[in-house]
C-alpha cells in the first residue's frame, strides 16, 4: 500500500512537472510568434518569407539548442529574420532589423 501511495504522489508531481513545462514552452513560442509577427510587419515583410523566417527560428530552437545559451529569443528572432531575407533576396538590413525591433515595448530600457 506504501508503494502506491509513493507510485501515486510520484505520479502526481511528474504530471505537475510536465504542466509547467508544457506551459513555459507554450509561452516561449507565443511570446516568439507575437514579436516576430510584429517586427516583420514594420519591416513589411510578407507572409511567405515569415513563415520561412518562423521555420527557421523553429528550427535553431529545436536542433540547435547551443544556440539559446546565453541569448535572448529577441537575439534568435532578428538573426532569423536577417538570414532568411539574405537567403531569399528581400534583404533587410541589419540596422533596419535592431531600429524597428527597438521600437517594440520589450526594447525599452528601463536601467536607471
Amino acid at each position: 500500500m506504501f508503494q502506491n501511495l509513493c507510485d501515486g504522489i510520484f505520479f502526481d508531481q511528474l504530471q505537475i512537472s510536465l504542466s509547467i513545462v508544457t506551459f513555459t514552452v507554450f509561452q516561449f513560442y507565443h511570446l516568439a510568434s507575437v514579436r516576430l509577427r510584429d517586427l516583420c510587419e514594420r519591416l513589411d515583410i510578407d507572409a511567405e518569407l515569415r513563415q520561412q523566417i518562423w521555420t527557421c527560428f523553429e528550427h535553431c530552437v529545436v536542433h540547435h539548442t547551443e544556440l539559446q545559451k546565453e541569448r535572448h529569443l529577441d537575439q534568435l528572432i532578428m538573426c532569423a529574420i536577417y538570414v532568411m531575407s539574405k537567403v531569399t533576396g528581400k534583404d533587410k538590413s541589419f540596422q533596419d532589423i535592431m531600429k524597428n525591433y527597438r521600437l517594440q515595448p520589450q526594447a525599452k530600457s528601463h536601467v536607471g
